[in-house]
């Protein structure tokens, strides 16, 4: 049984139809803290399912909650921004496995920086991006000479479906200063200042992405495959008003918070399937290059979750403790479940 955690949040809504798609109703347990919401999206999907999901009342935020409810529970997804990795702590301590799709610097931080847990494998950054963004470095550098530098970038679409919490994520990571690294030397710039080109399929085109501090880079380098990550959205007025923004400390009030979720729910409009929204995604460097075309970004993520939710159910694996989705599975794992969210594609080795 998978077990999703905030199933009524943007993210969580998606990662509910992917999952009863593939592992069929009566696999899914859906969960909120507020019964009657929960009680709304489990009619919901009796009509995309035929019959209504199991669901449980968990409030993330209390230890015993998430422990009084993980009967009959082989996996534990979380769709939502814990504030302390306390779901990882509570599964580790009954052998539970969970995937947690946070992008928040400081709570990985924080999962990674937890003693030792000797049951259950912890992924954190289960998503696109970090998640599936970390196996495609490791793949392009797997093709070509040791120590050239891998550059990961995402397209972001400005139609976007993130919620308000995606939203302040994001805009904390392009807020931070970052190393731009190569195989000789290392450079600090402000988040979001330092510009490169990327090469995706032929209804993208090249775009300009921008140098951003996301957490997985580090690891990756850790785990000897030097990379940079980059970011930017589809729309370059948006990328300079951004840019503007970072220079002068504008983004920090997305983190107050009085003011930060307003201005958070301002950007995070919903776009409720009227308006086109491809992403991109691409691993390259001077003679190798996997560039992807993706479908909705909230589609393509929960994609790699549910991939990476029936890898961790199939597989028996050893991998007891936090991991990153690049330190267990490769590319060959993945992407036979993710055909229908790859639109096009440019790859050359």
């Amino acid at each position: 049984m998978v077990l999703i955690l905030s199933s009524n949040g943007a993210l969580g809504k998606q990662i509910a139809i992917s999952a009863i798609l593939v592992f069929g109703v009566k696999k899914v347990i859906l969960s909120d803290y507020k019964p009657d919401r929960l009680a709304q999206q489990q009619r919901l999907l009796h009509g995309l399912a035929g019959s209504e999901p199991a669901v449980r009342l968990i409030d993330v935020r209390s230890a015993e909650s998430i422990r009084n409810n993980l009967h009959g529970v082989d996996l534990v997804v979380v769709a939502l921004q814990q504030q302390e990795p306390i779901v990882q702590q509570v599964c580790s301590e009954n052998g539970i496995s969970s995937i947690d799709l946070s992008v928040n610097p400081d709570f990985l931080e924080q999962c990674l920086s937890l003693s030792p847990m000797p049951q259950g494998t912890q992924l954190i950054g289960g998503g696109l991006f970090p998640g599936l963004s970390g196996i495609l470095a490791k793949e392009v550098y797997a093709k070509g000479p040791e120590q050239e530098t891998i550059d990961i970038g995402l397209l972001q679409s400005t139609h976007g479906t993130n919620g308000k919490t995606g939203v302040a994520d994001m805009l904390q990571i392009l807020d931070k200063k970052v190393e731009w690294k190569s195989a000789a030397s290392s450079k600090a710039y402000p988040g979001f200042s330092l510009k490169k080109r990327f090469d995706f399929p032929l209804a993208m085109g090249a775009k300009t992405l921008r140098l951003a501090a996301f957490i997985e880079r580090e690891y990756l380098c850790k785990a000897g495959v030097p990379a940079n990550y980059w970011t930017a959205f589809d729309k370059a007025y948006f990328n300079e008003a951004l840019a503007l923004a970072a220079r002068f400390g504008l983004l920090r009030l997305f983190q107050n918070p009085k003011v930060g979720p307003w201005l958070s729910a301002l950007i995070a409009q919903p776009n409720g399937g009227k308006r086109k929204e491809n992403i991109g995604l691409a691993a390259q460097r001077s003679k190798q290059t996997i560039a992807w075309m993706l479908s909705a970004d909230y589609e393509a993520t929960a994609a790699c979750t549910v991939a990476f939710s029936q890898l961790m159910l199939t597989r028996h694996t050893d991998s007891a403790g936090v991991k990153f989705p690049f330190e267990l599975f490769t590319l060959n794992d993945v992407r036979p479940f993710l055909k229908d969210v790859i639109l096009a594609e440019k790859i050359s080795f």
